[in-house]
This record gives structure tokens, sequence and C-alpha cells, in this order.
């Protein structure tokens, strides 16, 4: 089973995305809302000590999971086969720059339709492309990142960085463990902060 573990600094949109995905979710999962007044990175630290599933998911509170309500049980299943996993994303860079992923931008004019690059305008495509295997990356997003419980009560987060910086702290230090990082094939919806499409077709 997955934890799912989010910050919601923004009720509005954490009910509108994450919060709209759980409700949608069929599979079996527990969430931890990590205390706002905390940073994020001693926020998820707190919630580590509390997790006792398989996996955590650290998940932005303005992300949407995709995979037809069953996107926990496609992840652990993914997770489950990778070898010597330290942390699972949805986008990540590889070791020679490339990009892999499977999340979108969504259209603020209508949040569940993806969107496509045009122009200087997103008007959504996803972000670097899906992928339909699993990629070993170099570092991972922070939007999402899966953690096996026993890797991340070994090594938390770092409170020192920011929010995304933080991911890739994460991800270099479990590679001095010998654990990898990966980019699994799981769709995700991800609201951005500034998109404008007013002139979209």
């Amino acid at each position: 089973m997955i934890t799912v573990v989010t910050c919601v600094t923004n009720p509005t949109h954490y009910m509108w995305w994450l919060g709209k995905s759980l409700m949608e979710e069929q599979d079996e999962f527990k969430l931890i809302k990590a205390p706002i007044e905390l940073s994020l990175h001693d926020a998820y630290n707190w919630a580590i000590d509390r997790v006792d599933t398989k996996y955590i998911a650290f998940i932005h509170a303005d992300v949407g999971l995709l995979e037809d309500g069953r996107w926990f049980s496609k992840v652990e299943k993914i997770c489950d086969s990778l070898p010597n996993l330290g942390v699972a994303g949805v986008i990540g860079r590889g070791f020679n720059g490339e990009h892999y992923g499977c999340a979108m931008y969504a259209r603020v004019d209508n949040p569940r339709t993806k969107c496509i690059f045009k122009g200087r305008k997103y008007v959504g495509a996803q972000v670097y492309g899906e992928i339909t295997e699993s990629k070993i990356a170099q570092t991972v997003d922070h939007m999402i990142m899966i953690v096996p419980t026993e890797v991340a009560k070994r090594r938390k987060f770092d409170p020192q960085f920011t929010d995304h910086c933080g991911a890739e702290d994460f991800c270099l230090a479990i590679a001095k463990l010998e654990l990898k990082a990966y980019v699994i094939p799981c769709g995700a919806w991800h609201k951005p902060c500034l998109l404008y499409t007013s002139d979209a077709a």
C-alpha cells in the first residue's frame, strides 16, 4: 500500500486537483496532510515518521492523478519491479540531459483538457513526452516522488533546500546509497501557475 503525503497550503487547489483525484481512486491508500506551518521538507520529514506502508508518495496538492482511478495499484506494481529503487517520479532527467516524463500541463479555461505548446504559449502537451517503460534517471521532479518507506526513514529530506532543489538533493543522496532514481509511466496533470490560452483554438 501507498501513503500519500501532501501539504495543503491552498485548499481550493487541493480540492480541484489532488483531492478530486483521491476521491476518484478505486485503490486503497492512506493520506497524511502534513502541517503547513512547517517548511515543506520539515513537513515531509514529520510525515515520514508516521508512515507504516511500503511506499510513500509525496505529491503536490495541485497535481491530478490519471490512470482511470487505478494510479496507486499501477505505481505499486511498477515500483515492486524496479531493482535498487530509491525514488520514482513521473518527470525527470537522465544522466545525459534526456527529459523523461508523463506529466501534462492543463488549460486554465478547462483544467481537465491537456495542452499543446503553440508559439510562446502552452495551449498544454505533455511536458517531456510520454514514456511507455520506466527509465533510470539522475533526478526526478518534486511534484510527485514515490519513495520506499525504508529508504525515506534512512535518508530524510534536507530542510536547507527549497522545494524543488530538495528533490535533486534527495536523488543525488540516494545514489550514494547505491539506489536508483526512476521515471515511471504513470500519468498526472500539473496545474500551471501561469498559462495563457486566450488565443487557443
